[in-house]
Formats: C-alpha cells, structure tokens, sequence
C-alpha cells in the first residue's frame, strides 16, 4: 500500500462512502442511523482506529431503535487533519461543535467513549453535563500507569518525528494484535486499519496526539467527574494490555458510582470480543 499518497480534497470526499460536515477546524467524517425518534447516542472512538471499529455495535443499537452517531476524530479515518495540537481541547470541541451543528443535543444524548475515546467522553461529560444523558466507558484511558504508554522518545521535538516516520507505519500495525482476543470475528479489521494510511497527515496527527493528549493525566478531573449526578457505566477487558485491566480500580474508585463490568476472555474492545454479553447491559442500561 502507497502511504501519505493523497489529499482528503472535495473530489475524494465525494468518492468515500459517509457523510461530511465542515465544522471550525476542518472537514468531519460521519454516519446517522436508526430512527429519528430513538434514544440518541454518540459513539467516540480511541487514539488511532477510526469509527469503523463501532461497525457491529453501531448495527446492533441501530437495530435496537437507537438514534446513533459515529464520526471520525480530527487525523482520523477520512475527518481532515489539521495542522494543530492534536490535545484534548481539539477533540472535545469536535464533539461539541459536532452535536450542535447535527442539532444532536436539544435533548441529553447518551455517550459512549472506547480507550482515548474514553478519556474525551469523560472530560466532554465534565464539562457539558447538561448534554449528557447517560455516560458508557470501555477501557478509558486517562490514569497513569505502572508502564508508559508511549516511548519517552517520541516527545522529543525532531528526534521523535524522524523516528516515528521510520516505525509507525509497521509498529501501529502490529499493536492491532493487542485489541481483539478474538480477531475472526473482525476479519477485514487490520485492512480497514490502514486504508486511512493514504491519507497525507494521519501519522503527522498520531504522533501530536501522543506529543499532547493527557493519556495519563486525567486523575484529579475524574474525580470531578465523579461528582456529577449522571449514570455512568465501566467495561473492561480482562486481558487488555493496552489499557491495562488493573486500572479499573483506579476508575472505579474515581467513579463511586459507576456500573461496572468485567469482561472475561477479551483484550481492549471487549465490545468485539464479547459481543453478546457487552452489547445486552448497554442497551438495558440505556433503556432504563
């Protein structure tokens, strides 16, 4: 595969399955389903995976009669790649500017984050509750770790660029190994991964994410958050590495409150590895 080889331009958009909406900080890649009616959701994917990883989720609550809501992260999958700080504040407006400009949130929406997903669900929640109906996790990140997520090299202004180059492309990859206890169950998973490899700026964005999303420093606003009155919901994988599973102490902790679900037999999407028991509680928990 040709990498970093295309523009995402008007005449590329217009050739890529989806839908696009333009909001302050570039074009954004989208899909609505389910009737207009239903309950709503926002469903907010992780660091480097774009919103085809909620495929069979976003089939199962659509067909539950759930209004849903997927959409690309800024460097992600076909949303543009703008040549700023990929940190927090870029993607929590993303989601505000995006329910607002879809009109999504005249009434509460329920919002469900996976892994970095996770940490800009809590943090948007913090900051918006009003908007938020009902908050649903999958191994958040946000709390330290006893082992660093990413290579303190890679902080490093020109170092960490040059090398990145060199190593992202296989390394991002080859951790896809590290989500799916059961990857037969995703057969195209790592094919879909990489076809936003064509597209100039993905790994310029990667490597700013990593360069200024808190993935580890989210602590003391989590326990913010865990005095906002909203429901809230926690899944973890118990085989995840990623995320490692012991953090869901710490969460837990955070979020007196939080429903909490421990997911045998599956590594960092649990929602893919244990579908028929991960999918059920969300909808019950949402109908409630």
């Amino acid at each position: 595969m040709k990498i970093e080889n295309q523009f995402l331009n008007d005449q590329v958009r217009k050739s890529l399955p989806g839908e696009f909406i333009e909001l302050s900080q570039g074009w954004v890649h989208y899909e609505l389903g389910g009737p207009e009616n239903g309950l709503k959701i926002v469903l907010v994917h992780g660091f480097s995976i774009p919103m085809f990883i909620w495929n069979p989720v976003f089939s199962f609550l659509t067909e539950a009669g759930f209004r849903v809501l997927r959409f690309d992260l800024y460097g992600r999958g076909y949303s543009d790649r703008p040549k700023l700080p990929n940190d927090l504040k870029l993607f929590e407006n993303q989601v505000l500017e995006l329910v607002q400009k879809l009109e999504f949130s005249k009434a509460p929406f329920n919002l469900i984050g996976l892994s970095m997903g996770g940490a800009i669900s809590m943090m948007f929640t913090r900051n918006h509750p009003d908007l938020v109906r009902k908050l649903i996790l999958v191994d958040p990140a946000g709390l330290p770790m006893k082992d660093k997520m990413f290579p303190a090299f890679l902080k490093i202004p020109v170092l960490g660029k040059v090398l990145f180059r060199l190593i992202a492309p296989k390394r991002l990859s080859s951790n896809l190994d590290d989500d799916l206890m059961h990857p037969e169950t995703f057969p195209n998973f790592k094919q879909l991964f990489m076809e936003q490899f064509r597209f100039k700026g993905y790994f310029r964005s990667i490597l700013s994410t990593i360069q200024n999303f808190p993935m580890e420093g989210l602590e003391s606003e989590i326990g913010e958050l865990g005095r906002v009155d909203i429901p809230m919901q926690l899944f973890w994988g118990e085989l995840d590495t990623t995320v490692p599973y012991y953090l869901h102490e710490d969460l837990c902790r955070l979020l007196p409150s939080v429903e909490f679900h421990s997911i045998a037999d599956a590594k960092h999407v649990p929602f893919l590895d244990q579908p028929d028991i991960v999918n059920p509680l969300m909808k019950e928990f949402m109908e409630k």
